[in-house]
């Protein structure tokens, strides 16, 4: 688990830790009357692996491009182990770099292609061989050294990217969405594959993806971005457990969410619905479909939607059932599939139902933006 240190603290580390720690301190990009990045302030922590996660247009991208060097913010600090990084060109940064399209020379073997990089700073011949045979040994690629890119497949493309990022030691390494062109199968291994990585290597990793999924599986914390703010920084957990507001709980994952007040009974919809009075503060009761399964009736329940399901989806392990209340609520439930039980069918009358201590108040937008 990754430290929670100050960046004081972290400073004052750096002597003993692979990673760097990075402050990013109101930054601002404006493009012409457009706002990119509206005085954005993260601390990240050395070793730490960090996801800048967000909606095309939020920012993510930018922020990246001007930790690495390739933008210059209008406004704002940065800062690498202490030393002011604002203004420093790329090329003296000594940050690693994959990018989305992985750029490898398509005339060069997987070996030449992950030295270029030491090449052009004239490193010791004895060197390159050292460090280059180590870093494809990493990422299983040795057997595979003398290679073309058009001869590997897209996963192992995008580790000689990897390994091309990694070889000069950087103390940090920024990722662009660097799966985007692999399919669903190879963007989950190589997830993992970063993951073993950044855990061997114990340098600091920011990576940017517009995928919740493979940011709460990789992350050690995740800054969810938009228009241009951070809006919630945390660990996965925190973001999907306990989101601030209704942005992050529909970003992150699935929620059901239904608008009400808390009164001295518990929880009661605008519908007029009532449920048990659940956790945290909030206009807005979510649920998470998995916290959700689908009964009979309503007696002896806590909470209960009587619905009318719609539809059905089959997901192997999992059922999804999409009801609708008479309000014209729709709730979502997800549930394993156990033999000799039959899933509701279109047009069924069910009930939806979940336990209180696994419902959350989040808050709206509005309340969110006042706190």
């Amino acid at each position: 688990m990754t430290s929670q240190l100050t960046y004081t603290q972290q400073i004052s580390q750096v002597e003993q830790q692979a990673g760097a720690a990075i402050r990013v301190s109101d930054i601002v990009k404006r493009y012409g009357d457009l706002t990119v990045l509206d005085r954005v302030s993260l601390d990240i922590n050395a070793g730490e692996f960090i996801t800048l996660l967000g909606a095309s247009g939020s920012g993510k991208s930018t922020l990246l491009n001007i930790i690495s060097g390739f933008n210059k913010p209008d406004a704002g600090l940065l800062e690498v182990d202490g030393e002011d990084f604002t203004r420093r060109p790329p090329h003296k940064r000594g940050l690693g770099m994959v990018f989305q399209h992985y750029a490898l020379f398509p005339h060069m073997s997987v070996w030449d292609n992950v030295a270029f990089g030491l090449r052009r700073q004239r490193r010791p011949k004895a060197e390159v061989q050292q460090r280059v045979g180590d870093v494809l040994r990493m990422i299983q690629m040795d057997h595979l050294a003398d290679r073309k890119p058009d001869q590997l497949s897209g996963g192992q493309q995008q580790r000689v990217a990897l390994a091309r990022g990694i070889v000069f030691e950087p103390r940090v390494l920024l990722m662009d969405e660097p799966l985007g062109a692999l399919d669903k199968l190879l963007r989950e291994e190589m997830q993992l594959e970063i993951r073993r990585i950044h855990q061997e290597l114990g340098i600091t990793f920011i990576f940017v993806t517009h995928d919740q999924h493979e940011a709460l599986t990789m992350s050690d914390r995740i800054a969810l971005l938009k228009h241009g703010k951070i809006v919630q920084l945390g660990t996965p957990k925190e973001l999907y457990d306990s989101p601030n507001s209704r942005y992050v709980a529909e970003f992150i994952g699935e929620s059901n969410l239904f608008e009400g007040r808390v009164d001295a009974d518990g929880f009661v919809t605008d519908g007029g619905a009532r449920f048990g009075r659940p956790s945290g503060d909030g206009s807005l009761l979510m649920v998470r479909p998995e916290h959700v399964r689908v009964a009979a009736s309503t007696e002896g329940l806590t909470n209960a939607a009587p619905v009318r399901v719609f539809n059905c989806v089959y997901l192997g392990s999992d059922m999804v059932v999409y009801g609708r209340t008479e309000s014209g609520q729709v709730v979502v439930a997800r549930t394993p599939i156990s033999h000799g039980v039959s899933a509701p069918l279109e047009g069924d009358r069910a009930v939806m139902t979940w336990a209180t201590e696994d419902s959350r108040l989040v808050p709206d937008d509005a309340e969110q933006r006042q706190a």
